[in-house]
Order: C-alpha cells, then sequence, then structure tokens
C-alpha cells in the first residue's frame, strides 16, 4: 500500500520522529522545514486532551501494510504487559495470555480470499468445483421472493452431508444471498462468507493445535471493495486485506482509489445493485468523483475499531461490554 500522508497520534511527551520511526521501519527526522534526504515535512498538527496528533508528509512512502499491523498488535500485547508488571499484576495477563484462545506471538497467517475458500471446501470433503457452480446452485426465487424448486436442490444436499464438517455450512444463507450477485467476484466473496470466513478460528491453528493464530485475509474482489485500487497485475482484484482474530474482524484497510472513472463506473454499479434490493450497497457520490477528478495522490486506508481490540484484549465476546457508554443494554440493567 501506498501512502503520502501519514497520521501519527500519541502523548504530547512523545517525539513525533520516533513514533513514525517505529511505524516505517527507518530513520525519519521530522520538521517544518523544507524537507531534504533525512527530513521531512511536518504537515500539521491537532492537539487534544492528553493527545497530539501529527499530519506527516512522506512522499514515496511505500510498505505493505500488514506487517506494521501485526507489529502495531504485538506492541499492544506488551505494552499492557509491561504496565500491568509495573503495577504488580504481571501475573493476571500472563495467566490470561496463557489461557486465551489465540496468540499474537507466532506470525499471522497470510491467505488470499480465493484459496481461503479452496482450503475451506477441502477441509469440508467438498469439491474445489464447487466454486464453478456458484450461479447454479443459487436458489431460484418467484415474484414475491419465495423460494421456487432448482434441480440444484439435490446437488446441495448431498454436499451437506459429505462430512461432519459440511452439516454445520449455513447453504440455504448462502444459496440465498447467491441469488442476488451478478458477477463472479460477489459470488467467490459470498462463498468465501458461508464456507471459509466461520471456520477460520479452527483452520489456522498453531503447531500444538492449542490456540488459534490471526489471519490476514487478501486479494478481495473488486466487485465487493468500491473504493479500493486495483492491483495492477489482476485488476479484478484489489490491494486489501482484512485482519481476523479467532474467528473475529479486527480491522479492514485497503489502497485508497484515486481514478477518478474508474470510481465513478463503481458507484454506478452499486446503484444498480441497490436497485435491485441489495442491502449493502453505496450510493453514487458526485461530490467524490469530482475531487478525484481534480487530483488526489496515492493514500490508504486503515480501519481499526479499540472496541474490538479492547474486545480481544480482555476476552470479552460482546462488543457491548467494552463500550463505556452501551444504549443497547437491556432496560433495569444495572
Amino acid at each position: 500500500m501506498k501512502a503520502g500522508l501519514v497520521a501519527v497520534a500519541g502523548r504530547p511527551n512523545v517525539g513525533k520522529s520516533t513514533l513514525v520511526n517505529a511505524l516505517c521501519g527507518e530513520k525519519v527526522a521530522i520538521t517544518s522545514k523544507v524537507p531534504n534526504t533525512t527530513r521531512r515535512r511536518l504537515f500539521g498538527v491537532a492537539n487534544g486532551p492528553g493527545f497530539q496528533l501529527a499530519l506527516v508528509d512522506l512522499p514515496g512512502f511505500q510498505r505493505p501494510w500488514d506487517p506494521l499491523t501485526e507489529r502495531m498488535f504485538r506492541y499492544v500485547d506488551r505494552f499492557l504487559d509491561d504496565g500491568l508488571s509495573k503495577l504488580g499484576l504481571f501475573e493476571y495477563y500472563e495467566r490470561w495470555r496463557g489461557e486465551r484462545p489465540f496468540t499474537l506471538q507466532e506470525a499471522f497467517v497470510r491467505v488470499p480470499l480465493e484459496q481461503a475458500a479452496l482450503q475451506a471446501l477441502e477441509r469440508s470433503v467438498l469439491p474445489a468445483e464447487v466454486l464453478e457452480q456458484l450461479a447454479e446452485i443459487a436458489f431460484v426465487l418467484g415474484p414475491e421472493g419465495k423460494r421456487l424448486p432448482s434441480p440444484a436442490d439435490a446437488l446441495v444436499e448431498r454436499w451437506s452431508q459429505a462430512s461432519e464438517r459440511a452439516k454445520r455450512i449455513d447453504f440455504d444463507n448462502l444459496r440465498r444471498a447467491l441469488s442476488g450477485a451478478s458477477s463472479h467476484g460477489e459470488r467467490l466473496f459470498i462463498a468465501y462468507e458461508y464456507l471459509a470466513e466461520p471456520f477460520l478460528a479452527e483452520d489456522y491453528r498453531t503447531a500444538d493445535g492449542k490456540q488459534s493464530v490471526p489471519v490476514f485475509i487478501t486479494d478481495y474482489p473488486a466487485e465487493v471493495s468500491p473504493l479500493a485500487r486495483r492491483k495492477d497485475k489482476n485488476p479484478a482484484l484489489v490491494e486489501r486485506f482484512e485482519l481476523f482474530v479467532h474467528g473475529i474482524e479486527r480491522c479492514n484497510a485497503f489502497s485508497e482509489l484515486n481514478d477518478p472513472d474508474d470510481q465513478a463506473a463503481r458507484f454506478r454499479a452499486q446503484v444498480e445493485l441497490k436497485q435491485k434490493g441489495v442491502e449493502e450497497t453505496m450510493d453514487y457520490d458526485a461530490d467524490y468523483v469530482l475531487a478525484l477528478e481534480h487530483g488526489m495522490p496515492p493514500a490508504a486506508g486503515f480501519g481499526l475499531g479499540i472496541d474490538r481490540m479492547a474486545m480481544m484484549l480482555t476476552g470479552q465476546p460482546s462488543i457491548r461490554d467494552v463500550i463505556a457508554f452501551p444504549l443497547l443494554r437491556p432496560e433495569g440493567a444495572k
């Protein structure tokens, strides 16, 4: 992924050069003066209660973001370990680290989306040809959205009995979702969602099998990533990854699409899908396309919910248990 501007947050007393060095893996001095070979421009600083946000111009900066993400997760884990040790609470976090169902100490796994689906089929004792028959097994729906009999019903029934794991696959909702897909990329993503994603925590384990290993899913189809840049070597895919820790998505990142013509075409495709009743779609954003026509430098987006990070590090199964002011607790709950 490529980026021209990098935002770095930290405490006011922490040097911004130190933070950027940790991010870039190279010595980068920050200055507001004209940058040279060893200095970069400090584009701006925002001050908040107890923190500073620095926007740093790093022209030509290009790094794969998945190793940085892996490094960040380990850093946060180590930070908690060190902080609790100073408070005399080391044994509590050490015990939790040993008991938690995942590990952050081993190398994270990287799996292209289609490969994850194929491996999931193999583990379910299902043929790889399933991915070639996705259009054929989609539900046939009547005028009111009611399911109609299909020649594929018998085939899918045989698949669902192929193994104990195959019996756990939600083939009905898989087929219903496929009925709304109109391209190979959409169908492939739906297949991954039902065949592979629910089983990531059991498919990718440590050598002794006791803990799950974090998984980066990469190479998403362009049809399901309307804001992401296409890969140069395979335009059918985009430069995007999602990180799953013990089967739960923790972050989503991609290189930003900055081609106005491509972006306009993808917005139009999203509108067409919405008109067909597909729910998770975007509207046409004319202002955004206009901004791209004026020019946008290479950029990358990274989304990590602090609440999901807190869930992971505290072993909480529900996001409501880590939100300071949850809005969805039952009435009368203390």
